[in-house]
């Protein structure tokens, strides 16, 4: 019996029950005791053993460490969906957990306090949806194309949203900074779309599109401050706000392509 053989019954250890491959370990090693004497041989059973210890240890890791991950990913949807469909203040990180049938603890080791929660469930979603459009923008014909999708996108994204939602997330900073640096990275990009829309002519050349883009978030503001998404639900508020605003955009090749 060889040390190499040994070492073969520690390294396929995953493939047999443990209980096994510890009964065989024994008869091994009381095997060499009896037949073997140099000092050696225990040395190389007893370096075997420290890297079967560490490959189950290595294995255990990236085991807590996926499932930590796809428990993550679990609890950012749910919260959002809670979120979005009663409001974020009346929802505590206690409803979260027992929606989710995890202890409160386990919900505080992943995720510090709702705030934490809050602002990684909007970027995660952001984020989401503009690597979708991103990709849907390399497949489409055409910019209005990819206006028509991301109004489809938005409508049916705002369609199930609780207004409530809207009210209470202005009460954190932290997501409202990160919804505003992103707002003012796509704002070039935007205007970039358009002139490349003017070129292929389905947008007018004789708009200032930043003037436009200025205009816009005026209106949004607006809409905001004055809470008009109490009166109106925001889907219909979307969906009317870029209607008008694409007509006024829009040549008679791009009206052609406009569907609302």
């Amino acid at each position: 019996m060889s040390v190499t053989l040994l070492t073969d019954v520690l390294l396929h250890a995953k493939l047999q029950n443990i209980s096994e491959c510890a009964i065989s370990l024994c008869l091994k090693v009381t095997f060499l005791q009896k037949n073997l004497s140099k000092g050696i041989v225990f040395e190389n059973i007893f370096l075997s053993l420290q890297c079967y210890t560490k490959a189950l240890d290595m294995e255990r890791n990236d085991t807590s460490t996926l499932y930590r991950q796809e428990l993550k990913g679990k609890i950012l949807a749910t919260a959002m969906l809670l979120f979005e469909q009663k409001g974020i203040k009346c929802m505590k990180m206690d409803d979260i957990a027992k929606e989710l049938s995890i202890s409160k603890r386990t919900l505080y080791e992943l995720y510090e306090n709702k705030e934490q929660l809050l602002f990684e469930g909007v970027r995660h979603q952001y984020m989401e949806r503009s690597e979708y459009l991103r990709h849907f923008a390399l497949q489409a014909k055409n910019e209005m194309e990819i206006v028509m999708e991301a109004i489809r996108s938005n409508l049916q994204y705002l369609g199930h949203i609780n207004p409530q939602f809207f009210l209470d997330i202005h009460k954190y900073a932290r997501v409202l900074d990160f919804l505003q640096q992103q707002h003012d990275e796509q704002r070039a990009n935007s205007i970039h779309f358009m002139e490349r829309g003017v070129e292929h002519g389905y947008f007018r050349p004789d708009v200032n599109y930043e003037i436009v883009s200025s205009m816009g978030d005026a209106v949004m503001t607006h809409m905001m401050e004055t809470k008009m998404y109490k009166k109106y639900p925001m889907r219909d508020i979307f969906k009317n706000y870029v209607n008008v605003l694409l007509r006024g955009l829009c040549t008679e090749k791009g009206l052609a392509e406009l569907s609302l």
